[in-house]
């Protein structure tokens, strides 16, 4: 067989593998960003345990991959040469370096125990058969139960809060108190948990008896669990860093 012909199936082989590789690339960041947000549907605190280092992971090989499909293509239709070999290697030590340090860093990191609640959370809910519209009345004094627990027992206070531990003070189903929180109150557990803790902060802030604490031991004493996250979720939700609020005071 002719070797310009050999040189052609070889190419194609390579553009299909490419292929075959990004849509596998594409599916996985589909199902690890649904994953992802199924996380902030069960944690408060989520430092230790987001996937958004493995999403970047991702990205960066659906690039990659799609550099060497543009390489591979210019070499099938324009040019008559061969793709340097080096070219898959330079990839795998650059898919290595990122695993290494956005991988391998994060996990040393995670509480190991504290993802065991997530293999709840792959399961899909049985839809019972005599499924009835739930009652609004019902769901309206679950809220205001909810909103009076809040503010005066407020379980925000616990770094380590679940939706699991808020149900059970709650006295309902996670399920039901996952409903609530996405369909009648238009909010994840994450977001409302911590919306509560920036509003605790705000009022320990702007109280005189606290001038003798720094930011971050009221942010520690607020519910959160680290000054990244602390100052991230409470720019997120006021649109100023906490020593540009302070100073507004």
């Amino acid at each position: 067989m002719d070797q310009s012909i050999i040189s052609i199936f070889q190419l194609v082989e390579q553009v299909l593998g490419l292929l075959s590789l990004m849509i596998y690339g594409y599916l996985s960041l589909k199902l690890v960003i649904k994953y992802q947000k199924r996380i902030t549907e069960y944690y408060s605190n989520i430092e230790y345990i987001t996937l958004q280092w493995l999403i970047n992971l991702l990205i960066g090989l659906f690039i990659g991959w799609l550099f060497l499909l543009f390489l591979t293509m210019v070499d099938l239709f324009v040019f008559d040469f061969t793709l340097p070999q080096s070219a898959y290697y330079l990839l795998f030590i650059y898919v290595g370096v990122i695993i290494h340090y956005f991988g391998l860093r994060k996990l040393t990191m995670i509480h190991f125990p504290a993802l065991r609640p997530l293999e709840v959370l792959e399961k899909k809910p049985e839809t019972p058969t005599n499924h009835l519209e739930p009652d609004k009345t019902e769901d309206a004094k679950e809220i205001q139960k909810l909103e009076k627990i809040m503010v005066e027992k407020k379980p925000f206070l616990d770094p380590n809060l679940t939706l699991d531990s808020l149900s059970d003070l709650l006295g309902v189903h996670s399920k039901k108190l996952s409903m609530i929180l996405n369909q009648k109150m238009g909010t994840s557990f994450y977001d409302f948990i911590n919306k509560a803790r920036v509003e605790e902060v705000k009022i320990k802030i702007a109280d005189p008896e606290n001038d003798h604490l720094t930011i971050l031991g009221i942010a520690l004493d607020s519910g959160f669990n680290s000054k990244s996250s602390f100052n991230a979720i409470f720019k997120k939700y006021t649109g100023m860093t906490p020593r540009q609020y302070k100073s507004t005071l």
